[in-house]
């Protein structure tokens, strides 16, 4: 059997975005993935440099999300890739999409790591339990926001904020990024703010917020943004990504 050596692991492992690594982590916490975006990269105007066409041409495997990463011209014909989500944007958000796609994603490391195969199964059967707590705590966390309703700048947080049963009364982006609603929409949001004044407005760190910013500040009473964070960093385990932002919406709803 042919074993890569040690200081080829850097790149053996290629993901598209930060929370898929996260999502590697939760299988093979000491590998080390390497993501195309960085973590405070713009997914949307996202551009491979040279360096990066080379390593993705040399990776064992690729890791991605086609509903988010598909505009971006890869210019590789990899053949040992898996697509997560090819019609599901932002899937690593929602934890039952998480236990969904982790059984699949062991596959495929196991495939490709044969001698960790083992830590990959114990691994899983950990990962699983920690997605089914944390859906827990998201459900009791969003507990509150199901009579209020949200109104989001983007759509990167729909999935799960449906998922828990909230009402989304607008978004102000559509999923054609950087697409922002004109006027008319805008007008109507704000009468959609004003009949429901105890909404919330969520914004994420990775977009530009100015409608949302702007419409909180149309608002006869203070209406405060949260604002949270769609994509983590492609060193942590997906538990921190998740719990992070669950936080975020805890001490946001405290302080109100």
């Amino acid at each position: 059997m042919f074993f890569l050596p040690m200081h080829a692991f850097a790149s053996t492992i290629i993901v598209t975005l930060p929370p898929l690594a996260s999502l590697v982590k939760m299988l093979m916490p000491d590998q080390e993935v390497t993501s195309l975006l960085t973590a405070n990269g713009d997914p949307h105007d996202f551009q491979l440099s040279p360096k990066q066409v080379e390593t993705l041409q040399n990776a064992a495997l690729l890791i991605r999300a086609s509903a988010d990463d598909g505009g971006w011209k890869l210019h590789t014909q990899q053949q040992n890739s898996l697509d997560l989500w090819p019609s599901l944007d932002h899937g690593w958000l929602v934890p039952s999409e998480v236990r969904t796609i982790l059984p699949i994603l062991a596959t495929a490391l196991a495939k490709q790591f044969p001698a960790q195969q083992e830590l990959i199964k114990t691994q899983l059967a950990a990962a699983i339990e920690c997605v089914n707590d944390e859906e827990v705590m998201w459900h009791n966390t969003l507990l509150p926001l199901q009579n209020s309703g949200v109104i989001l700048q983007h759509p990167a947080w729909n999935h799960l904020f449906e998922a828990n049963g909230v009402t989304i009364l607008a978004t102000l982006e559509s999923k054609q990024h950087h697409h922002e609603h004109g006027p008319h929409a805008l007008e109507h949001a704000v009468e959609t703010m004003e009949s429901h004044p105890q909404s919330w407005l969520i914004g994420d760190k990775h977009h530009n917020n100015r409608s949302l910013e702007w419409l909180a500040n149309q608002a006869a009473s203070p209406h405060t943004i949260i604002y949270l964070d769609a994509l983590g960093n492609a060193q942590e385990h997906w538990l921190m990504l998740s719990k992070n932002n669950r936080t975020i919406i805890d001490k946001a709803l405290t302080t109100h």
